[in-house]
């Protein structure tokens, strides 16, 4: 570890140890200047909790710094070198003093500077195990990427293997919260499967689907009970518990990620029971209504309207969520984003090379058809790709005939 981190973890330490022993022996004069240090940074916690709860590194809980300032002019009415004022002062700094630690260098078995670069980093030239890969690249198609933004959350209130009080208490708050609604949602989900198995003349695979639909709803209501009554028992614990946590979280085969991916699971179990609800309507609904063309336009003109109008929401939620170029340092890329990325460029250099064999057929051949295809790839082209790139244009054939 570097040299100004040990000298400022050693210094933290003993400040600590020093305000520990201070509380356990509070007869004598109150040190110097303490309260007014301890003042000042009560009042600081109180500051930061009210400006950027979700971001706060205060080792008190909301609205607790205002009522322990209250507490100390409390304790100064009483007496000016009372035991309970000299108590107080070194409980609270001892307090701040251990958070001050773990909130800079994490758990103090780690002994390392959160400042600087980790021992392992994940940024560097070594890459992970396949066998940790594969399994987590299984995993997160499973949950269509649902892990991710627990991921960042999880990044966003640990530092190190360690977590603040509030940031606890607002992350149980808000997986308990969410674990509600979800179970709310496949209930309705489940009793719609049970509705639409009623109904007479299904087919086998039909009756099938609709089969798995309620099992994989059934799953996501008993997976996101057993979640919600978890994080209600760890609602109730303290900021150590949920340190520990954490910390079993991070030693574990895929670290945070395993933990992300099981709060995406009663998500992903929903999502997939709708889509599999969805499936069997359709096919009930075009077999009964097998001569009427107009009908089966409307359903598809609305199902292509739907699909386009969630398309278009999650883009503008994604751009309005996405941090300009520069404001923040470039994260890493989810695998499944670079995965897709890769694909997309994929499908426009192929798009690209079709439309120049269509370009020859039609140099050579004059039909009026090879001209339409080039036309319409050409138009494909300019709308995937965001803008028309000049295509190869191929030397005239010696025998061509002209074009029309």
């Amino acid at each position: 570890m570097p040299e100004p981190a040990t000298a400022q973890l050693v210094e933290l330490c003993l400040t600590h140890q020093f305000w520990r022993h201070k509380s356990s022996f509070p007869h004598g004069p109150t040190v110097e200047g303490s309260e007014e240090e301890l003042r000042r940074m009560l009042t600081y916690f109180h500051i930061e909790m009210e400006t950027c709860p979700n971001h706060s590194v205060s080792p008190f809980l909301e609205g607790q710094p205002a009522r322990l300032i209250g507490a100390l002019n409390w304790c100064k009415e009483q007496s000016e070198s009372s035991e309970v004022l000299n108590w107080t002062i070194a409980e609270l700094t001892s307090v701040i003093y251990i958070h001050a630690c773990l909130t800079s260098f994490g758990e103090l078995g780690v002994l390392m500077d959160r400042r600087q670069p980790p021992f392992e980093d994940d940024s560097g030239p070594g890459r992970p195990r396949l066998s940790k890969v594969i399994p987590y690249c299984m995993m997160h198609l499973l949950v269509l990427g649902g892990d991710a933004p627990y991921m960042e959350m999880i990044r966003d209130v640990t530092v190190g293997h360690y977590i603040a009080p509030q940031p606890w208490q607002d992350l149980m708050k808000q997986l308990v919260a969410s674990r509600n609604k979800i179970n709310i949602i496949a209930a309705l989900i489940l009793g719609a499967n049970v509705s639409f198995l009623t109904i007479q003349g299904l087919q086998e695979a039909q009756s099938t689907i609709s089969m798995m639909s309620a099992l994989l709803s059934l799953a996501s209501l008993v997976v996101g009970i057993q979640q919600e009554r978890l994080h209600e028992r760890l609602l109730k614990t303290t900021a150590v518990r949920g340190s520990a946590y954490f910390y079993r979280a991070w030693i574990s085969r895929l670290g945070y990620r395993g933990v992300a991916l099981t709060y995406a699971l009663p998500t992903a179990l929903l999502s997939w029971a709708i889509i599999t609800l969805v499936a069997p309507i359709l096919l009930w609904t075009f077999q009964n209504i097998a001569g009427d063309w107009i009908a089966r336009s409307i359903i598809i003109g609305l199902i292509v309207v739907l699909l386009a109008v969630v398309a278009c929401s999650s883009h503008f939620i994604n751009h309005l969520t996405t941090s300009p170029a520069g404001d923040q340092p470039r994260k890493k890329r989810c695998m499944m984003s670079t995965a897709a990325d890769y694909v997309s460029d994929r499908a426009c250099t192929g798009a690209k090379w079709v439309g120049y064999g269509a370009h020859v057929c039609w140099r050579v051949s004059g039909h009026r058809g090879y001209k339409w295809i080039r036309t319409g790839i050409r138009c494909l082209v300019r709308r995937v790709c965001g803008s028309e790139e000049e295509l190869p244009q191929p030397a005239t054939a010696p025998n061509a005939r002209a074009g029309p």
